[in-house]
């Protein structure tokens, strides 16, 4: 089963102390450039170079995974890999390519926390579906005026989010407990694993293998979908424990717990977690 985050004191715990840290980590890194928050959304950094077009650095989605989150080591690793990535762009790497782009499972509220505007499509339950770049040592969340800036349309971008996601799905893992719970991941893409839960049909395969008959869904993290017969007794009560460590982490992700039956086209909302408990749903 995924290791489980070890706690400790976060490095950085408001927005303007990490967009703070990251320009002056920017400054050295771009010696002679200028870069200043955007008036308009201060998650975006303006980067001017003396002979270049000035370039936009989208700071969401890092706020996201370190704001209140990542202990000092963890969070400046994470930094430095951003800052790597932003002198690559600078340099005149290509700032999105379809080859990267995945439909990433997220909370509704994501968008909301991150301070950015990604594009977005409707999900299961309380998530969307995210337009997310994988960029190698961290992932960026891609808007309209991203798309606009690589020559992309935003149907060809979701197209290409979708051929991306299927070949990824050749990398499955699955791991099992003792007590009947099952997680399903993608090997090399943690951070894709909960989007499983937009692809019912692959689960459906995974049901079909181990003859499990309707089961119980979560997608407590963006590590995995977890699930468990719904004939399995104890199943609600250990998907309940599961849901109260997943939530209580970093990141967390849906707080429901969705049935399918074998054939169903989507996964249908059964119990939210709330307070410790799931509380079924009419």
């Amino acid at each position: 089963m995924p290791e489980f985050y070890h706690r400790s004191a976060p490095a950085f715990k408001t927005v303007e102390a990490l967009r703070t840290h990251v320009i002056a980590g920017l400054h050295d890194a771009l010696i002679g450039a200028e870069i200043t928050p955007a008036q308009e959304d201060p998650n975006r950094l303006l980067v001017q170079s003396e002979g270049a077009e000035p370039g936009v650095v989208h700071l969401g989605n890092l706020a996201t995974e370190l704001v209140g989150q990542l202990p000092r080591p963890e969070a400046e690793a994470r930094i430095r890999d951003f800052i790597r990535m932003v002198t690559k762009l600078a340099s005149g790497a290509p700032s999105l390519s379809r080859d990267r782009l995945y439909p990433a499972l997220r909370h509704r509220n994501f968008p909301l926390s991150s301070g950015a505007e990604p594009v977005t499509r409707p999900g299961p339950g309380d998530c969307l579906a995210v337009l997310m770049s994988d960029e190698g040592a961290h992932t960026a969340m891609v808007t309209d005026d991203m798309l606009q800036e690589a020559g992309i349309a935003l149907d060809a971008a979701w197209d290409a989010a979708e051929e991306n996601f299927a070949k990824a799905l050749t990398g499955l893992a699955m791991y099992t407990s003792g007590h009947g719970m099952m997680s399903l991941e993608i090997d090399d893409f943690e951070w894709l694993g909960s989007s499983l839960l937009l692809a019912p049909v692959v689960i459906g395969h995974v049901m079909a293998a181990h003859d499990t008959g309707p089961i119980y869904l979560a997608a407590p993290s963006r590590q995995s979908v977890d699930f468990v017969p719904v004939s399995n007794s104890d199943g609600i009560e250990v998907l309940r424990q599961w849901m109260e460590i997943r939530l209580s982490e970093p990141h967390p992700q849906s707080d429901m717990v969705y049935r399918l039956n074998p054939g169903d086209a989507q996964p249908r909302p059964a119990f939210v977690f709330s307070q410790g408990r799931l509380h079924a749903m009419s």
